[in-house]
């Protein structure tokens, strides 16, 4: 039977409808994955800015140089930024739970560790510190820090036993004495004991990242020793001056790619899993899997939950559990001083003039879609 000219010419015009809705939608779509993955800026501030840290929906940093001394800022999901706590030289905070954790030093009256308090600002003390205190970490009922403390005979630093010295220290979180993990040994090389980063507790274990030596001869050693105290092991040892990371079940660190003629060329990032009894793993066991390669030297290793990530100059990738997996989410922005992955949001700290300003642009779709809903 002839088709009707009408209903030709009708289904002919939805068929042109339906062709222009999906093109508006894909359009929209586009521009909302675009917008949504736009950096946000939370807060702006003058003077100096510490890096972020913090949890998942919860981001804390430190503005230093305030006319009533240095203050601790949080932004909390969907509540907005507000002042936690203020006063005196604050040097480390992080998050836990409901609190935020500030370490303050004065010199030569000594330093205090607290907890404050996120709902009505009270404030306990939980440790006197004995050094200054940048890095603390709180996980499984324990808060670590470490302390920097000054030599006790300053003039005399050829001897060691008066020299500065750093110690890793824990304590429970809600009451207890605090522990010496331990004190890091002196590098012959550098005269002094070894340059630090704290990784964070897991399982009740303190994790940490020594740097010892110069130039060629220069090593990272991964560490961990138990929150009460005790002999300290060695986990994972790297030739060079590496980056490490804690993650959800596992370490993740940075090392000369295994592919480059040249190790000053690229970089490459291994994962180990950790072991969920006593034992630890140690050398030459603990040499990890590659889940990352021809990175550039540059980067910087950031970890949240189960998921590494890395920031060049340039990219910021996600890696995944093998080397084929690694991605770039994004691509710039400039002007970042330095930055945090927490949760599912990277923080940045990028300068604006004199100024500082916090931004943050998420790293998954459900995070694209509260940066929409926010506006």
């Amino acid at each position: 039977m002839p088709l009707n000219p009408v209903a030709a010419a009708g289904r002919k015009n939805r068929t042109a409808a339906a062709v222009i809705v999906l093109l508006i939608m894909t359009g929209l779509a586009w521009l909302a994955h675009r917008e949504s993955g736009r950096p946000r800026v939370l807060a702006r501030a003058e003077g100096q800015v510490t890096a972020p840290t913090g949890q998942a929906g919860a981001v804390a940093w430190i503005e230093k140089g305030g006319s009533g001394g240095d203050r601790v800022m949080i932004a909390r999901r969907w509540r907005g930024t507000k002042q936690a706590t203020s006063g005196g030289e604050i040097t480390g905070v992080a998050l836990s739970g409901r609190q935020v954790l500030v370490a303050r030093w004065e010199e030569g009256k000594g330093g205090e560790l607290t907890a404050v308090d996120l709902g009505g600002g009270k404030q306990r003390a939980i440790a006197v510190v004995k050094g200054r205190t940048e890095q603390i970490a709180a996980a499984d009922g324990v808060v670590a820090w470490l302390e920097e403390r000054p030599a006790a005979i300053p003039a005399a630093p050829f001897v060691t036993a008066a020299g500065a010295v750093t110690v890793v220290r824990s304590v429970p979180e809600q009451t207890g004495q605090p522990s010496i993990v331990a004190v890091l040994e002196v590098d012959p090389l550098a005269g002094r004991t070894a340059r630090a980063d704290l990784l964070g507790v897991s399982g009740g274990r303190i994790y940490w990242l020594e740097h010892h030596g110069r130039g060629e001869a220069a090593t990272s050693v991964i560490r961990r020793g138990q929150s009460t105290g005790g002999a300290a092991v060695t986990v994972v040892s790297e030739a060079g001056i590496q980056e490490a990371v804690l993650l959800d079940g596992s370490l993740a660190w940075t090392c000369d790619s295994p592919e480059s003629a040249s190790s000053s060329y690229a970089r490459a990032v291994k994962s180990l899993s950790l072991p969920e009894g006593t034992s630890t793993p140690s050398l030459p066991d603990a040499r990890g899997r590659v889940i990352g390669d021809w990175l550039r030297r540059d980067i910087q290793l950031f970890g949240s939950g189960r998921t590494a990530y890395v920031q060049d100059t340039e990219l910021l990738w996600r890696l995944g559990s093998q080397r084929g997996e690694q991605r770039v989410l994004y691509s710039g922005p400039g002007n970042v001083r330095t930055a945090a992955v927490i949760g599912d949001e990277e923080y940045m700290v990028q300068q604006e003039g004199k100024r500082s300003a916090i931004a943050e642009r998420p790293l998954t779709w459900w995070a694209r879609v509260r940066h929409l809903l926010r506006g």
